[in-house]
């Protein structure tokens, strides 16, 4: 009897054990759940914030960028970190005036004799007299004294005298003059243009260059270097030949 007890009471306390750790697997399911559910939470909540920071990325004022646009857009805003130096653009429309003449007054610029002859200058400022041998001299004057030079017409508007100078020639308005006279110092150029255009610039001439240029017409002429005879004939008449 106290056999068969004593097997019932192993029974039941390996019956309570079995029941004790049974207890223990249901405790401790429900936590690995909820803490495998909670990981999962966790890595869907960074995933999406990953995704909305790169769609915040892709968006520029409220517009969604392609990655081309992306490419361009970064390409800008690194060439706005460049610095650059201004550039200062010439104003090409710029010309020279006699006031700006003035401004460079003490430079000094070549005064070339275009007359056959001799030609004096005597500066009213300085009382220096300028000399001018024979056609083609050239003398040195500051740019103040050719200013001055310009109030008597006959030197520079003749003329008797020619500024090699652009700066000259632009700022007291003396461009169409000279190509004139460069004209009559290129003959067989002059011969090439139109009669009118020829009678026009010959007429246009000052006694002193139109002697120069009969001059040098008849040297032509009579060593048969001008042998139109419709244009020999005009330049007679005109020239006085």
């Amino acid at each position: 009897m106290e056999d068969k007890i004593k097997e019932f009471e192993v029974k039941v306390e390996n019956t309570d054990k079995l029941v004790a750790e049974k207890e223990e697997e249901k405790k401790e399911e429900p936590t690995e759940k909820k803490a495998t559910k909670k990981k999962t939470t966790t890595k869907k909540k960074t995933a999406k914030k990953t995704e909305e920071k790169e769609e915040e990325e892709k968006k520029v004022g409220g517009l969604e960028l392609t990655p081309e646009m992306m490419e361009m857009f970064k390409k800008f805003m690194e060439s706005q970190q460049k610095v650059t130096e201004p550039k200062i653009q010439k104003n090409v429309d710029e010309k020279f005036t006699k006031a700006k003449l003035y401004g460079i007054k003490d430079e000094v610029v070549p005064v070339r004799n275009i007359l056959d002859g001799k030609v004096v200058y005597i500066s009213p400022k300085t009382k220096i007299k300028y000399k001018w041998l024979e056609k083609g001299d050239i003398e040195y004057l500051s740019i103040e004294e050719v200013l001055a030079m310009d109030s008597k017409k006959l030197y520079l508007r003749t003329p008797l005298l020619i500024v090699d100078d652009e700066r000259i020639i632009e700022g007291l308005g003396l461009e169409k003059l000279y190509k004139d006279i460069e004209l009559v110092e290129n003959i067989d150029k002059l011969i090439e243009l139109e009669e009118e255009e020829i009678e026009r610039i010959i007429k246009g001439l000052s006694v002193g260059c139109k002697n120069n240029l009969r001059d040098e017409v008849n040297k032509k002429i009579k060593n048969c270097e001008i042998r139109d005879y419709m244009i020999v004939n005009m330049l007679k008449r005109l020239l006085d030949l």
